[in-house]
């Protein structure tokens, strides 16, 4: 309820201290290494075992507040709301509002498979990627995992090109019309020369129409852009792409 004064809020009857999150872990291992340092005399003062018990129990709390969401200041009724705390815990909740909002999809090298001929197909264990043995197979396709409706910010893939005559072009596709016609403004990109392991970006914040289902193509191309056969060598593979977007 609001004060007396203006530019005050009062929560309730009754006044409890705040305690972040740091000052409950610096008390637990205060507690425990005053409890250990006592332990090592010889004749330790009976309320060493309540001291030591009461830092093991908040040491496990304090962990747990680390590590799940937490905002840095509690109030209790009866105490006058600060600005600077009220806005700190609010400054806390966006950023986690924000953080998931914007998200990471993985597309692993495995989930990268040949448009045509299946049977031509490498995928290595480790970080070797996926490449085609078949100069037929037309190319690699990874599908990607977002939300419907959600924009995809940016694309990462990790390549290797060691090849003299051919280089990866990679495409993010999506459909904006109901026949399933792809979207040609979001851009391509592709290595150049033989630059070996590089990281390829995608540059995108675009939603398409539909939103509901995007892949990743890679073709093999030379150096005008034009596609070629993929290498039967694993000059060419595709490692792991890092899908960035936000949902609404």
């Amino acid at each position: 309820m609001w004060g007396m004064k203006w530019g005050q809020m009062i929560w309730g009857t009754t006044a409890v201290p705040a305690l972040s999150s740091l000052a409950l872990l610096l008390l637990s291992v205060l507690l425990l290494v005053i409890g250990y340092r006592m332990g090592k005399r010889q004749r330790a003062p009976r309320w060493l075992p309540w001291l030591t018990a009461i830092g093991a129990a908040l040491l496990p709390v304090a962990v747990v507040r680390a590590t799940t969401f937490t905002v840095p200041f509690t109030f209790a009724n009866g105490t006058v709301a600060d600005a600077t705390q009220v806005n700190a815990n609010m400054t806390t909740i966006a950023t986690e509002i924000d953080r998931l909002r914007k998200q990471v999809s993985v597309v692993t090298e495995c989930e990268f498979r040949p448009r045509i001929d299946p049977t031509g197909y490498n995928c290595f264990l480790g970080q070797s990627g996926a490449n085609i043995t078949d100069g037929s197979a037309g190319g690699l396709v990874g599908p990607v995992h977002v939300p419907q409706a959600a924009t995809i910010t940016s694309v990462e893939i990790w390549v290797n090109d060691t090849s003299s005559t051919a280089d990866i072009s990679l495409c993010l596709r999506g459909p904006f019309d109901s026949f399933g016609s792809n979207d040609l403004s979001i851009p391509c990109v592709r290595t150049t020369g033989s630059p070996g392991i590089v990281k390829l970006t995608i540059p995108t914040s675009t939603v398409n129409g539909l939103g509901t289902s995007y892949e990743l193509l890679a073709l093999a191309v030379d150096g005008s852009g034009n596609g070629v056969g993929w290498p039967a060598s694993a000059a060419l593979t595709v490692r792991v792409a890092y899908v960035h977007y936000e949902v609404p």
